[in-house]
């Protein structure tokens, strides 16, 4: 799907009622946008932005955080970080959320999300600091952020129902 067709707009600004028709076929992440996202944004604890596109409507949303990565040797090296450190914990946002209206799933639609959530991502990290955007994807998502040049973080367990996954925001 064309990004320049989409629009992003912040939970704070957008009208709640216009979520009615909204699925995304995930009852945890539908529930999410209608239930608990404007509490998690009055608290501070994320920021919810909804995805219009100019003929569909709301198509999707995401959330963010601030974060933090512990580096293990292998990631402080392909990050070009001094490697001898013992413990480096590197500043991130972190994608809480990500939707995708269920009418839209392989338009390449979040694709093209993911595209707009790191631009915005790497000009935060510029006034913030932030060196990282990480995900804890859920196991069968894991690849969908592999084709978004997202890295798997060293220490994943393989019993894990997710995949803690980085994308370097220092050269975007």
């Amino acid at each position: 799907m064309d990004k320049s067709q989409l629009g992003v707009i912040s939970l704070k600004n957008f009208d709640l009622n216009s979520l009615n028709n909204f699925t995304c076929g995930d009852k945890s992440l539908d529930r999410f946008i209608r239930d608990e996202a404007t509490s998690f944004e009055k608290n501070l604890f994320s920021s919810t932005w909804i995805v219009i596109h100019e003929n569909y409507g709301v198509v999707g949303y995401f959330s963010l955080c601030n974060s933090s990565l512990e580096l293990q040797e292998q990631e402080r090296m392909v990050l070009d970080l001094d490697a001898s450190k013992n413990k480096l914990r590197a500043p991130s946002i972190l994608l809480t959320k990500l939707a995708v209206s269920k009418k839209l799933h392989g338009k390449n639609l979040g694709s093209t999300i993911i595209k707009i959530v790191t631009e915005m991502a790497a000009k935060y990290s510029a006034l913030m600091s932030a060196r990282l955007l990480i995900v804890d994807a859920v196991n069968d998502k894991a690849g969908f952020y592999e084709k978004c040049n997202f890295e798997y973080c060293v220490n994943n367990k393989k019993d894990n129902k997710t995949a803690k996954m980085y994308l370097d925001l220092l050269h975007i």
